[in-house]
């Protein structure tokens, strides 16, 4: 499928994932994060909604090796040196942040642009997105679509060349199930679009078995 293609392919550049309250992206994230891992020798993630411990819930210690984490949640959970890393977010910042790693072989993982966006300007957010993608091998980031207008919402869309929807209706007395989409819109390299719409439980079933939780909401 369009979406096992670009978790184990070669054609990634900048992946937006944008989920909502009831179909949560960051697991998704993570399921990038595994296939990264024995891609790209340098992974940095950059943490704005949550703490450092809460992400990482789950993942495998040889995982957790293989990833640098950058705390920009809350100084009580984080150390002194990145403290600062969500009211000073630039390239310039995230570069220092990444050292001396060469940037061709960096991955960078943004979770998530909605916090980025409480505290910054949509332009600066944009060209620094534009920027970092630019200069570093894949930038995946997430973003919560629900929370922000459908100017943003466009705006962000012209940072990736690939963007997965996530959508999930409500539980409901009769239906606890998986229910929704997960749609992909991909542009690749020849400029040819391609779009596909999955059901949300086939794309849960057939990456990881962590993914059953999708549609439990955003605090995993």
């Amino acid at each position: 499928s369009l979406l096992d293609s670009l978790l184990t392919g070669e054609d990634v550049r900048a992946v937006s994932v944008q989920d909502s309250t009831h179909s949560n992206g960051r697991l998704l994230l993570k399921c990038f994060l595994t296939h990264w891992v024995e891609r790209y020798p340098s992974i940095h993630v950059f943490l704005y909604d949550m703490e450092e411990h809460r992400w990482t819930n789950g993942l495998a210690q040889g995982i957790r090796e293989r990833m640098v984490l950058h705390c920009g949640y809350s100084q009580h959970w984080c150390g002194e040196k990145d403290s600062d890393l969500l009211k000073d977010f630039s390239v310039q910042k995230c570069v220092e942040a990444v050292g001396h790693a060469p940037l061709q072989e960096v991955a960078i993982i943004i979770d998530s642009v909605s916090t980025l966006l409480l505290h910054h300007t949509l332009s600066h957010v944009i060209r620094s997105l534009k920027l970092l993608g630019s200069k570093v091998a894949s930038l995946l980031y997430l973003v919560h679509s629900d929370l922000h207008d459908s100017h943003v919402m466009a705006e962000l869309n012209h940072v990736t060349f690939t963007r997965i929807l996530l959508k999930s209706q409500e539980p409901t007395d009769n239906c606890t199930g998986q229910r929704g989409s997960c749609s992909l819109v991909h542009c690749k390299k020849s400029g040819r679009v391609v779009k596909k719409v999955r059901a949300l439980w086939g794309v849960v079933s057939s990456l990881a078995p962590p993914l059953y939780l999708l549609g439990t909401g955003r605090g995993v």
